[in-house]
């Protein structure tokens, strides 16, 4: 209801069930669709870091359930380590991006967007540690190419 005046595709989804369930298999499927590519490169090291730029938004929200506004080079920062042209449109960041609307109006949705972020902050700094022995790698046609130890170039083996 929030976006309808701009929104100019039809909602398609008739329950908070229905969103949900669609949400869900976007999530299951989403490690899976990379591999139906011919080339896909993984790149931990960047990913790593637009995990902890993220955590930081998540920990430092305004006062209002929003986001800070990042500066120029933050936000270039972020979209080059995010591997921004890989980011795809989803469910669950379309709810969440209607949540912050929400939240500036609704102490309850605020309360819960907060929370939720606070979770999510916690959820990075363990990805961050878990990844730090995790080296990047390429998916090409069909196999897994490793990167080098210091990152970028991918080199079949053998």
């Amino acid at each position: 209801k929030l976006l309808s005046p701009g929104f100019k595709t039809p909602y398609p989804f008739a329950t908070a069930y229905s969103l949900f369930s669609q949400t869900l298999e976007e999530e299951v499927n989403a490690p899976i669709e990379w591999s139906l590519e011919p080339y896909y490169d993984v790149p931990v090291k960047k990913w790593r870091t637009a995990t902890r730029l993220l955590k930081e938004q998540f920990e430092n929200l305004n006062e209002d359930g929003s986001y800070q506004e990042l500066k120029g080079s933050q936000e270039m920062q972020l979209k080059n380590q995010l591997v921004y042209n890989k980011v795809t449109f989803s469910w669950l960041g379309f709810t969440l991006f209607v949540c912050q609307f929400v939240a500036l109006k609704n102490p309850g949705i605020r309360q819960q967007f907060t929370a939720f972020h606070r979770a999510l902050a916690e959820y990075c700094k363990i990805g961050i540690r878990a990844s730090r022995s995790v080296r990047g790698f390429a998916w090409h046609k069909g196999e897994r190419v490793p990167s080098t130890q210091y990152g970028g170039a991918y080199r079949k083996s053998g």
